[in-house]
């Protein structure tokens, strides 16, 4: 058991802090001047084991004062009519700031009312469940994942806020082939009649438009008020420890760009976005060019497995089931992802409307270390 929790502990705090939700303005100055700095006055033999090195140590501080951070949760009573029954709901919602903006948009039809309450300290909730003091619906907490035993023992549903997907490439392409569906299969016949190309490159010029006109845009135009764009420094130190940019032309135009890097056999996508006013470019598959051509540039260069990226965890989920017809894998998320941790307390028609109108991966359905 001891073994156990420490190797929980040892890989939680070994997650990539660029794959974090977010950086504050202290750590994106940090990041930038660091960054800057090595840029400017290493050569890049260099910079690459130096960016290795703190990283590793960076890693190790930035987790344990994100875990310490969330022993104080605040909570608020979020209330308004569930999505699919109209029925009023009434949760109480525990986080370490007010960033949840996605769990509420699942849940309620239209804006709910939110009410700030109080701090509550993580170790008091088995006391706030028992208490169940503002006669909520169902008290939901976003939190790490470091906490969910602990959430667990106290009768509460752990969800991570992210999965995986991850294709096996270890086999011939043909039977690899033969995992897609039909939509997927579909979907490279289009790639191939549209006659895109790519093109694999280390040019810092070429990250810059990535950057910039890509990734950046893209983002925003997506994710709206739940967009979290890494800044260009932390794309930079990505670019110096080794990750590679694919560039997608059609009719030689570059339209559609994404940054990966190779861990063991395994290669793992980190960013990606369309080029500027290029979005018509999703009804004619770019999506999935970008899909097809990874898969045969890490076949090609030797690796077994390959990350799709991470979405939600409901089944009903769109970008969930777009991967999903290429036959790729459920795997817990690589990264810093947090969990949501749920409990209700009644039976009325508002709870179990969203629960069956959203069925969800637990963390206990997915593979663990």
């Amino acid at each position: 058991m001891k073994n156990k929790s420490l190797n929980t502990i040892i890989q939680t705090l070994r997650n990539p802090w660029w794959l974090q939700n977010g950086q504050t303005t202290i750590s994106h100055k940090i990041v930038k001047d660091f960054t800057g700095f090595c840029c400017r006055y290493l050569p890049r033999s260099a910079r690459k084991f130096v960016f290795y090195v703190t990283d590793t140590f960076s890693i190790l501080g930035s987790r344990l004062f994100f875990l310490i951070c969330q022993l104080n949760l605040t909570a608020y009573l979020i209330s308004g009519k569930e999505k699919h029954s109209g029925e009023n709901v009434t949760i109480l919602f525990l986080s370490n700031e007010n960033s949840f903006s996605y769990l509420p948009d699942l849940i309620f039809s239209e804006e709910p009312q939110i009410k700030r309450i109080e701090k509550i300290h993580i170790w008091n909730i088995s006391k706030k469940l028992i208490e169940n003091p503002y006669s909520i619906d169902a008290i939901f907490i976003k939190c790490d994942r470091f906490y969910s035993d602990y959430l667990q023992k106290n009768e509460l549903t752990t969800i991570p806020e992210l999965i995986s997907m991850t294709l096996d490439i270890s086999e011939p392409f043909e039977k690899i082939y033969n995992k897609f569906n039909k939509s997927a299969k579909e979907d490279i016949r289009k790639v191939k009649r549209y006659n895109y190309t790519y093109e694999i490159s280390r040019d810092l010029d070429k990250l810059k438009l990535f950057y910039t006109h890509m990734y950046m845009p893209y983002t925003y135009s997506r994710h709206g008020k739940l967009a979290i764009c890494a800044n260009f420094f932390t794309i930079r130190h990505l670019f110096e420890r080794g990750s590679k940019l694919m560039l997608i032309k059609l009719d030689n135009k570059y339209v559609f760009g994404s940054l990966f890097f190779i861990k063991k056999d395994t290669v793992i996508g980190t960013h990606a976005g369309i080029m500027d006013e290029q979005i018509d470019c999703l009804k004619k598959s770019i999506s999935a060019a970008s899909y097809y051509f990874s898969i045969i540039w890490a076949k090609e260069n030797g690796a077994k497995f390959l990350d799709f990226g991470t979405c939600r965890p409901f089944l009903n989920n769109g970008l969930f089931q777009y991967k999903k017809k290429w036959g790729a894998a459920i795997e817990k998320a690589n990264g810093n992802f947090e969990i949501f941790a749920f409990k209700t307390y009644s039976d009325g028609k508002g709870m179990q409307s969203f629960l069956e109108n959203n069925p969800f991966i637990r963390m206990n359905d997915l593979h663990h270390d």
